[in-house]
């Protein structure tokens, strides 16, 4: 019975709007993308490329963050979104993460977008497209899939993967050029 309270609790303290991305206004989505973006700075200093992602609970606290370890650890898996769905996943000891909500400095490459979909995140949000890319070490071709995911479904549900794009675009797309 305690069990059933607490939950009417939390329901009850959740709006539409936290539960919801697309119910957001703007200025929420770029101070959540600020956080990417820093983390992306983290990422330079360590030798990496210029992308960042953070995690946030409907209310806006990160939960977990991550960035490009590709080339400081020879690992052409850690990417930072998968970084930080890793470090989100380990931190919350579960891998789905339906109320979780992805900010990322760069649209998610095929490979990321797949763990995002596996995570089943409650949302993908991402600033610059593959197209802001520097050609010499991405193939901007696997930058594409995320103008497929509004149609795609996360693991394990019905309802499609919130995609927003382009939310502090031209901040990110100079980190990624510089």
């Amino acid at each position: 019975m305690l069990a059933f309270a607490f939950v009417l609790w939390v329901m009850s303290e959740t709006t539409i709007d936290d539960a919801r991305p697309n119910l957001l206004p703007p200025d929420v989505h770029e101070r959540r993308m600020r956080l990417a973006i820093r983390a992306a700075r983290r990422s330079v200093d360590l030798g990496g490329a210029a992308i960042g992602a953070v995690i946030v609970d409907p209310a806006g606290v990160p939960v977990a963050c991550g960035y490009s370890l590709v080339a400081p650890t020879c690992d052409p898996t850690a990417h930072a979104e998968v970084m930080a769905i890793r470090r989100a996943s380990a931190r919350l000891r579960r891998f789905h993460l339906p109320d979780l909500v992805l900010y990322s400095t760069l649209e998610p490459c095929s490979m990321c977008l797949g763990a995002c979909a596996w995570a089943a995140l409650g949302g993908v949000v991402f600033a610059a497209d593959g197209k802001c890319t520097p050609i010499e070490y991405y193939d901007q071709h696997s930058y594409r899939a995320c103008a497929r995911a509004k149609c795609s479904r996360r693991d394990g549900r019905g309802d499609p993967l919130f995609v927003l794009d382009g939310v502090l675009r031209d901040t990110a797309a100079a980190l990624l050029s510089g």
